[in-house]
């Protein structure tokens, strides 16, 4: 759509997109609602916007993706074979898809029994449970946002400021020669400059629209416009990548073909098909914007239909030509007949107008010399005259291109008829070519493609009438010395003028000019990203790279993974940009977010890298794109450096929780300990031979905390340095008094693993006077609960609260004056703890490794011993409460958080790690 689509057009083309949408998506409502304000708008406006054609753009983009979902008839089969609980009966086919199927999923629950009876299994089965929930919330609230698809919409940067040349040709490749020629070829053309080129079927829509995305530019080969075509093509606007639609045929004028004589002789059903192809072609031709043609002629018909730019990358003799001709000029191969052969190859009966150029010499040639005979490779209807002339007459059917080139090689004569029209303009030399590198001398018909390069007389002949396609058949047929003499002539020419070498090099008349600036890139891996936040991991991950981007340090970019949808299928890739970084987001089926090795991850993001080319690789937290990503990085000699977010890579259960739902309690990592846990050696010993044998590859080892710095280090027997997390600075801080009431806040989840246990406990038991619980559950924007209103029977002030964004946390910890953080795991770093203290909120936090970094005893917050129980936590409450009544009500209260490092602090002293 352009803007000079008038309005009654635009509405009516928008009704259509309305009644589609509705079809494809009953349940979209929110989308339906979108679609019918968006056609409500438009109808008060004179002519587009561009920010309405982009929402038109999006809504299209969802339609022409849409796609509806199974359940997996094994997943139903087992629910109704399940008579548990409808909680079970639900969770029951989901453990057994991520467990590997009922054998792995059996073998699990035994260990579990095994490992520490009922009680065990039950607390696995709660804690999955648990985690399913949370889960489900989080990947429902990505698909019930009627998937917003706004964020694939925001790219400004231009493909060749920030990759290196990645081509991708998009082709129709049923006819053999077209592919050849036309496809083949030109990868290898690509490739001999050093430029990776990928080719795949038009036809595989889902391919090549993954391939976009890992291609900073686009050729459409002879392809019409379908749907599937436009929505290719639409892509790569999204994309901003420069697009070219190639042919090597006039076939996209509609009148020129009308006009044809050669189109004319086909039976009315074909004709009608070319016409509407042309018509097809040519849409998709000016929808691409540019072109590639095989000639000059082609070239200038494809600019006066509209094209801006129309290049010409002629046909050139590729490495299988010129090895197949070397083998067969290697051996004698023309007959000892004393015949002198005149040889045609027609690929279709579209030739038959054309042969009428040179047919009637042919045929008073045969009679006149019966030492002559005329070879016909592939379909040729000869004309009457030619009857009582069949024993001078072979025809060879169709072949494989090196017999074709034998073939043609046993020949004296080929010939390039051509009916003298501007659809024949267009065409190429091939056969000029082919003839001229097994030392055939031509014969051809005076079209630019030929004239434009045969010296007649020297290295061919041109025939410009009937009489004089007598007159040097005659003449060569008479003089092998002469014969002899323009096929060499002639094959000394094409090795030179058509060279691989050579012909490469018109690839640069439309190539960028590669603008790899001043400013190094930088390649960031985390398993989550924007749109889809989630985990502190992620927070830290885009928060450097927001700031690194920003402040010019690097040219950013970042790999994540991607849930399935409408629009992104299992292992495809879609290339995005959000805070001046570009992102590739990798579609991971949920059942294998789990794997830490990955094979198919691991060559998508090769392909990525190989487009990138980064000088350096920040790897984060990368369970879900497996550790692939970083041998990727490794094997190609790039600088890579490694956070250690958490303890995957020394622990298969990640945090080092026992399942029994406890701190394993280990420093020293003892192996023994790490089989009984996972019950199973192998496994084991595997998972840490991969990951460790890949991690000591990593330059540059970083952890978040002191406490992860030593624990890595004790470890890994090397060198890890600490890069201490830094925080977000509050947008507002609200002074903060002694209140009557004291608000202790907890965030950390309904698992008792954070401690909320103690908490709850705590609370029951003590019922603190002057004192509120503020609990945070994650689930309630998400429309669902994780506390049942049991957990609070007995506590007589509490309140819960929905999650908080980025957005609102300083409103969150405003309303608050405690956090309460006890935590029963080593953990990392601790965010949260940060984030309270830095607002003026005291901090009551268990002895747990990174959290208790920046807490300084009795000054902004208690560290409470690592084990203790809930009667410890309420005498840290209680010490609080009596801190806080005993202070003036008029004092504001502010905490010492001088310590505490922004995100501005991490990425300053980051930048220096990464120039070690």
């Amino acid at each position: 759509m352009t803007n000079k689509i008038e309005k009654e057009t635009l509405i009516e083309k928008n009704k259509s997109l309305n009644y589609e949408l509705f079809k494809l998506s009953k349940e979209s409502k929110e989308i339906q609602d979108n679609l019918n304000k968006e056609i409500s708008q438009l109808k008060e406006i004179n002519s587009y916007s561009e920010s309405k054609i982009q929402e038109l753009e999006k809504i299209i983009f969802l339609m022409e993706n849409s796609r509806s979902w199974k359940t997996t008839e094994f997943a139903r089969k087992i629910g109704r074979v399940a008579r548990k609980s409808k909680e079970l009966l639900l969770l029951l086919p989901i453990a057994i898809k991520k467990k590997g199927g009922v054998v792995n999923f059996s073998k699990l629950l035994y260990s579990k029994l095994r490992q520490g009876g009922l009680k065990n299994l039950r607390y696995a089965v709660q804690t999955f449970k648990t985690h399913q929930q949370s889960e489900n919330a989080f990947y429902s609230s990505q698909n019930t946002k009627q998937e917003d698809i706004d964020f694939l919409f925001h790219i400004q940067k231009e493909p060749n400021d920030i990759f290196n040349t990645k081509v991708v040709i998009i082709a129709e490749m049923s006819i053999p020669q077209c592919t050849k020629y036309r496809v083949t070829q030109k990868q290898e053309l690509f490739k001999s400059l050093g430029i990776h080129c990928e080719v795949v079927s038009w036809t595989d829509y889902i391919k090549a629209k993954h391939l976009l995305s890992l291609s900073s530019l686009a050729i459409f080969y002879r392809v019409p416009a379908y749907d599937s075509v436009l929505s290719l093509i639409g892509e790569c606007r999204r994309l901003g990548i420069r697009t070219f639609w190639e042919v090597d045929d006039l076939i996209f004028d509609e009148k020129v073909l009308k006009q044809s004589r050669t189109i004319n002789s086909l039976d009315k059903a074909t004709i009608d098909s070319l016409l509407e192809g042309a018509r097809l072609y040519r849409q998709a031709m000016l929808a691409c914007g540019e072109g590639i043609a095989s000639t000059p002629g082609l070239a200038q018909e494809m600019r006066n239909a509209g094209l801006k730019n129309a290049y010409i990358v002629e046909n050139a003799l590729d490495q299988q030509t010129l090895d197949t001709a070397k083998e067969v000029l290697s051996k004698p191969s023309k007959p000892n007949d004393n015949k002198v052969r005149i040889v045609y190859g027609s690929g279709t009966s579209t030739h038959n107008i054309d042969f009428e150029e040179a047919a009637p010499a042919i045929a008073k040639i045969l009679k006149e010399n019966k030492n002559v005979i005329f070879r016909i490779i592939g379909i040729l209807d000869l004309p009457n005259y030619f009857d009582g002339l069949e024993a001078q007459i072979e025809r060879i059917e169709f072949c494989k291109y090196p017999e074709y080139l034998r073939y043609l090689s046993e020949c004296d004569i080929s010939i390039a008829p051509l009916e003298n029209y501007i659809f024949n303009e267009s065409k190429s030399n091939i056969k000029y070519l082919e003839a001229s590198i097994v030392k055939v001398a031509s014969i051809s018909s005076p079209l630019s493609a030929f004239t434009s390069v045969i010296n007649s007389g020297k290295n061919g002949l041109i025939a410009h009438n009937k009489d004089e396609w007598y007159t040097l058949f005659n003449q060569l047929i008479n003089d092998k010395y002469y014969r002899d003499s323009l096929a060499n002539s002639a094959y000394n020419f094409v090795l030179e003028r058509y060279s691989p070498k050579y012909v490469a090099q018109q690839l640069n008349n439309f190539l960028p000019k590669i603008k790899k600036g001043t400013k190094p890139r930088l390649i960031s891996f985390n398993v989550f990203y924007r749109p889809r936040s989630f985990g502190g991991a992620t927070i830290v991950a885009e928060q450097l790279n927001d700031l690194i981007a920003n402040e010019q340090d690097y040219e950013v970019y970042a790999v994540t993974t991607m849930p399935q949808s409408s629009f992104m299928t299992p292992y495809s890739v879609m290339r995005y940009e959000l805070n001046n970084t570009t992102i590739f987001g990798i579609c991971v089926p949920n059942e294998e977010m789990d794997n830490y090795e990955n094979k198919k991850i691991y060559n998508i993001v090769s392909d990525i890298l190989d487009l990138v080319d980064p000088d350096l690789a920040h790897i984060h937290c990368i369970q879900g794109l497996g550790v692939g990503v970083l041998d990727a990085c490794t094997q190609r000699n790039i600088k890579t450096a490694v956070t250690l977010h958490d303890a995957w890579w020394i622990c298969p259960r990640q945090f080092m929780i026992k399942a029994d739902g406890k701190f394993c309690n280990q420093y020293k990592i003892d192996k023994n300990q790490c089989i009984k846990c996972i019950n199973s050696t192998s496994e084991y010993l595997y998972r840490s031979n991969t990951l460790l044998s890949s991690l000591n590859k990593a330059d540059l080892l970083l952890a978040p905390s002191q406490y992860f710095t030593d624990l890595y280090q004790v470890n890994l027997n090397r060198t890890v340095l600490c890069n201490k997390n830094g925080i977000k600075q509050p947008n507002k801080v609200l002074p903060k008094f002694k209140d009557n009431i004291i608000r202790f806040g907890y965030v950390g989840g309904r698992t008792n693993i954070k401690g909320i246990h103690l908490i709850l406990e705590a609370f029951k038991k003590y019922k603190f006077e002057n004192a509120e619980l503020v609990v945070v559950d994650n689930l309630l924007n998400l429309g669902q609960k994780s506390y049942p209103e049991s957990d609070f029977d007995g506590i007589p002030r509490y309140e819960i609260l929905p999650a908080y964004t980025q957005d609102n946390i300083d409103d969150f910890f405003n309303s608050i004056d405690v956090l309460l953080f006890p935590t029963q795991w080593k953990e990392s770093f601790g965010l949260t703890v940060r984030e309270a203290i830095m607002r003026n909120v005291w901090v009551i936090t268990t002895d747990a490794g990174g959290p208790v970094e920046d807490v300084i005893e009795g000054v902004n917050g208690n560290i409470i011993p690592f084990d203790s129980n809930y009667k410890q936590l309420a005498e840290a409450i209680e010490k609080v409460i009596k801190l806080y009544q005993n202070r003036d009500p008029k004092e504001e209260i502010l905490l010492e958080k001088s310590q505490i490092s922004t995100f501005k602090d991490q990425k300053d002293e980051l930048i220096q790690f990464f120039k070690m």
